[in-house]
């Protein structure tokens, strides 16, 4: 039995997808179980817990070829976008399936053969996705993320934090964001690393994108380095970011990818949220802690705020606890944080 599951938007979505993959293997143990996906994110693709992970989006002829001469017994397309919809047409499978959401779109009726109901707004993410897999009468909740680390990628990562002399405990801050609105102040963040730096005496490791935006927001930022840490921002792919993490006493971090990565590797999290809702994205692992303008339960219709409505004292206060619970030398002297863990 072969499946093909279709995800073709941004990496926080292929992550969030990841429990269907999962949920599908243990249905189906001796299934293949094949992922479309933007061929932008090769490097994770290692990480994904699947079979094979085709690339598309400037892949190479032989991924069409491939989807064009298999035969699948299912196709689950979690987008039905245009451009998966167009693949889903084009590939071979008695049973394909997508959302009741895109039936009314052109042609849509004629390429799907099952619609499933379901709300993006209001649900999280993660059992959105999984929503889909009760067409074959998979109905799971609560499924971790999860992502295989490779071998290679830890060999690389340990030998770069041993050229670093940086060895844990350490701390990740990932600043940087796809979306300029998820940008937070660069003074609270040079703030919040040196509370890290004089309380913990912790190496702080700044990752990032090597997108030149996100670089020149962060200019301000990284000239006033002081020897607060070491700037990995540009140096790492995807897999090597995911090992990195995993390795680390703490993430820091914007609502982005790295947030997710730390979800499916259990390293503890501080993710800040601004314009986007934590109900559908955050991570849902308790040792997260999220912040933002949202109240908590967070509900489908909360409206974001600006970034700039996190004060870097909610964000230190939010890493003493973290740190509090998680490093056994550190007995903090001030208050603790009010922020509680984002729910499971």
């Amino acid at each position: 039995m072969k499946i093909l599951c279709l995800q073709l938007k941004r990496i926080g979505d292929l992550l969030l997808t990841t429990p269907a993959f999962t949920a599908l293997q243990d249905a189906y143990p001796h299934a293949e179980i094949h992922v479309a996906a933007d061929g932008a994110f090769f490097s994770l693709f290692p990480c994904l817990p699947v079979h094979r992970v085709l690339p598309l989006r400037r892949g190479p002829a032989s991924t069409w070829l491939t989807l064009l001469r298999e035969r699948y017994d299912v196709c689950l397309d979690f987008n039905a976008s245009d451009r998966s919809s167009l693949i889903s047409f084009l590939v071979r499978s008695p049973l394909k399936i997508t959302y009741s959401r895109f039936e009314q779109r052109p042609f849509r009726r004629s390429i799907y053969h099952t619609f499933i109901p379901s709300i993006l707004s209001q649900r999280h993410t993660t059992d959105f996705h999984m929503d889909l897999l009760t067409s074959l009468g998979i109905h799971r909740e609560g499924l971790p993320l999860s992502l295989k680390l490779p071998s290679d990628s830890i060999r690389q990562v340990n030998d770069l934090l041993a050229s670093l002399n940086v060895t844990p405990p350490f701390v990740v801050v990932h600043p940087g964001a796809l979306r300029p609105e998820k940008y937070w102040l660069n003074e609270r963040w040079l703030a919040v690393i040196r509370h890290i730096r004089q309380v913990y005496s912790l190496p702080v490791l700044l990752t990032g994108s090597p997108s030149i935006s996100e670089q020149l927001w962060l200019k301000n930022l990284l000239m006033n380095q002081e020897g607060l840490w070491h700037n990995l921002i540009g140096k790492l792919d995807l897999a090597q970011l995911a090992v990195l993490i995993s390795k680390a006493q703490l993430l820091c971090g914007v609502d982005s990818a790295p947030i997710h990565f730390a979800d499916a590797v259990s390293t503890p999290c501080v993710a800040l949220f601004g314009p986007t809702n934590p109900y559908q994205w955050r991570p849902r692992n308790p040792s997260s802690c999220i912040l933002g303008p949202h109240t908590v339960p967070y509900h489908p219709k909360d409206m974001g705020g600006p970034m700039e409505s996190i004060s870097s004292e909610t964000v230190i206060s939010a890493i003493d606890r973290l740190l509090s619970d998680s490093l056994i030398s550190y007995h903090p002297t001030s208050e603790d944080s009010t922020c509680e863990p984002g729910p499971k």
